[in-house]
């Protein structure tokens, strides 16, 4: 599911106000209309390539982990997604990537799989019991890991994202989603108890483009384009003017837990056999201009502009 938001900023005129009244920040409003008497500029990002993962059915513990990514025993993984800068107004993004990880069969409360026995043609057999999407156990997500890949086919390296050089990104952190107030609410792990229907969520935020926007003369030069191993960002034509970014980046799974205890309470790696994942993409925005993007982690005031989820229909994880 995708969805993108177009936002009104207000021109020139208007944002000299703001900065008067309150300060450098980014002017976004989720009206359609704004009271200035200036031009109005609009963000408006549209997709240029929904959010997907290579391989989803065959995920595997070990896949993409450092030290294994060229093994002929493991499988690659590539999520990826890109967006198109429709709008007026330049702007700085980010993107804000969710992993959640749900169980595929019935666990017992270490986690590992409960059986039934099923007689076939006089021979009895056990069989892992299939429990319906209502009845799937929320796993811990930090067996999980975004990874950025270098090299050529044989000669891989993988690195963390967050430990890519030149690349501002945050430390993957678990948070718990569930409902507060009527609302879809994150907390820490440690406020699980004040949400309802809660699921532990794999959070990642990594700084995104800068797209040039299409008003005036010459403003896609706020475009900084960039080839690298994880984004190709590409400037507006003197036709379109709309610049674009295509993202590439890569989910491994460890080849055992690593959280002790795990937080989601089991010890057994089983539980992860046939699980699905959900990922959810956010990509945020502030206009280019007049505003401060912090260290594209905690600073600034972002806005959501485009939203993607891709989920798989179970993966065929081994275990021991």
């Amino acid at each position: 599911m995708k969805n993108n938001k177009k936002l009104a900023i207000a021109g020139v005129s208007a944002l000299g106000l703001a900065a008067v009244g309150f300060g450098a920040f980014a002017f976004f409003s989720d009206s359609a209309e704004q009271n200035t008497d200036g031009t109005v500029g609009t963000v408006d990002v549209s997709s240029k390539g929904n959010l997907t993962l290579s391989n989803s059915g065959n995920i595997n513990p070990g896949d993409e982990e450092p030290g294994k990514e060229n093994r002929d025993d493991t499988t690659s993984h590539e999520l990826n997604f890109g967006i198109t800068n429709d709008g007026t107004k330049s702007i700085v993004t980010r993107n804000i990537i969710d992993i959640m990880v749900d169980s595929h069969y019935q666990l017992e409360a270490d986690g590992s799989l409960s059986t039934t026995e099923v007689t076939e043609d006089g021979v009895v057999n056990k069989k892992y019991i299939e429990v319906a999407e209502d009845g799937r156990v929320n796993l811990d997500p930090s067996i999980f890991h975004l990874y950025v890949k270098t090299g050529t086919e044989g000669n891989y390296t993988n690195t963390k994202i967050e430990e890519v050089e030149g690349l501002k990104t945050s430390n993957p952190i678990i948070l718990v989603k569930g409902m507060k107030d009527g609302k879809v609410a994150y907390v820490p792990v440690a406020d699980k108890d004040t949400v309802t229907d809660g699921k532990l969520v794999l959070r990642y935020i990594i700084e995104g483009a800068t797209l040039g926007g299409t008003f005036g003369d010459g403003e896609d030069a706020d475009t900084v384009v960039v080839d690298n191993d994880y984004v190709k960002v590409t400037a507006g034509t003197d036709a379109s003017k709309k610049a674009s970014a295509e993202y590439r980046y890569f989910l491994g799974m460890d080849s055992a837990q690593t959280t002790n205890p795990s937080l989601d309470g089991m010890v057994k790696n089983d539980k992860y056999q046939g699980s699905h994942l959900t990922i959810d993409l956010t990509v945020q925005a502030m206009q280019f201009r007049n505003t401060d993007a912090g260290d594209y982690v905690n600073g600034g005031d972002w806005q959501t502009v485009y939203t993607d989820t891709f989920t798989t229909g179970g993966t065929k994880t081994v275990t021991d």
